[in-house]
């Protein structure tokens, strides 16, 4: 199952679910279902606080889906323009009423020590969600992205993949 943007997508200074990235998976996962985002993206000149990304799970589609994987990124942007790239892969360690995901993001940027982050190397992060119930009709898993307060952040390329569904 795939899924990806056909426009860019626009996250400015709010929590945007990010279209292209929802993947509908009722009655389709099983231990060990894998699902993968990635997203190539630039940012303005604006935004210098910390910025995050939520693996999301809910019938909703939206930032309304509760957030079950986020990723606070250790290192505050600057205010100076970028490119970055972001792979997020999330597995289904258990199924059921009581689903267990665990996620992993890589995130890297052209910026050196600006714009995106200030650290050069690639950032990795790892989420163990809690149990929540994975067998609703009509579930969805999806990401969003809140680039901060005066974050400018657009997404040109969102790529979304679930595999080994049931």
């Amino acid at each position: 199952m795939a899924n990806s943007n056909a426009t860019d997508v626009t996250a400015n200074a709010t929590d945007t679910y990010l279209t292209g990235s929802n993947l509908g998976i009722t009655n389709r996962i099983k231990v060990g279902t894998q699902f993968r985002w990635r997203f190539a993206l630039t940012k303005t000149a604006t935004g210098t606080v910390t910025p995050q990304l939520t693996v999301r799970f809910g019938t909703g589609g939206t930032v309304t889906d509760t957030a079950r994987c986020s990723f606070i990124f250790p290192s505050i942007q600057t205010a100076a323009t970028d490119t970055a790239w972001i792979d997020v892969e999330a597995i289904v360690r258990a199924t059921g009423a009581s689903a267990v995901v665990q996620a992993a993001a890589r995130f890297s940027h052209k910026g050196n020590t600006t714009g995106f982050a200030t650290l050069a190397a690639p950032q990795q992060l790892n989420v163990l969600s809690t149990g929540f119930d994975i067998t609703t009709s009509g579930m969805n898993a999806g990401v969003s992205c809140h680039p901060g307060a005066t974050g400018a952040w657009t997404f040109q390329i969102v790529s979304s993949h679930a595999v080994n569904l049931a």
